[in-house]
């Protein structure tokens, strides 16, 4: 039996640390070596691994595992001689988000799903005992390039009602006014925009009647950048 142990052990590591633990029996632990050497390009001095969960994934290895200060995130590498060589690096998370202990496991179709915990951010949830919520679950693989693939669930198709759908609909470049009104607390949109030569295109989320409170999704073409507000 092995496991990695994620948390920090002060002086002796600076960064990022896993542990490998070797045992017959379950009960007694031999202390192995470090998993993997922190990669200073990639982390900073706050950085730790908690919530490590390493796997295989096409022909290469993962670890998952979360930065308290960055929330999820994932190492792609090698593994050979029971050491992880990660070859790169990825945050899980979109900048400021707390999204975080991601674990997964493989179903009876050989999908690799993934959940994590996605930790309210609003002041005094302490007091309301309502610390975050789990994820949808999410399929990871790898792209034909090597490089990490997530997408939902396709279970997830079976949560969907009342379908619209619009074509053709042309909003004026300077109008910020919507051509839609879609009202609810869940939904789902798959859309095809022409942006043209608009510097950006977005769609106003959860709108309050005032306009004084919404989630905004913004493409800006030139950047080539998609960003939530």
């Amino acid at each position: 039996y092995y496991a990695i142990l994620g948390g920090k052990v002060k002086p002796d590591d600076v960064r990022d640390t896993a542990y490998l633990f070797r045992s017959r029996n379950l009960e007694h632990w031999e202390y192995l070596h470090p998993f993997y050497t922190p990669q200073p390009q990639w982390t900073d001095a706050g950085d730790d691994c908690a919530c490590p969960d390493f796997f295989p994934i096409g022909n290469r290895y993962a670890l998952l595992c979360i930065s308290h200060a960055k929330g999820a995130r994932c190492y792609l590498g090698r593994y050979q001689a029971q050491t992880f060589l990660p070859e790169e690096h990825q945050l899980l998370n979109w900048p400021g988000g707390c999204c975080f202990a991601p674990e997964t496991l493989v179903d009876g179709r050989g999908r690799r799903l993934m959940w994590a915990w996605a930790l309210d951010q609003r002041q005094g949830w302490e007091e309301k005992g309502v610390p975050g919520v789990m994820t949808m679950p999410r399929v990871l693989s790898l792209g034909s390039d090597g490089q990490l693939r997530i997408a939902p669930a396709a279970e997830l198709e079976s949560l969907r009602r009342n379908r619209r759908q619009w074509e053709n609909l042309v909003v004026s470049s300077d109008s910020q006014a919507s051509p839609l009104a879609l009202a609810g607390e869940c939904m789902e949109l798959a859309m095809a925009v022409d942006v043209g030569a608009t510097a950006t295109f977005g769609v106003r989320l959860r709108s309050s009647p005032d306009g004084q409170e919404q989630s905004t999704i913004l493409y800006d073409a030139a950047r080539g950048e998609l960003t939530i507000d």
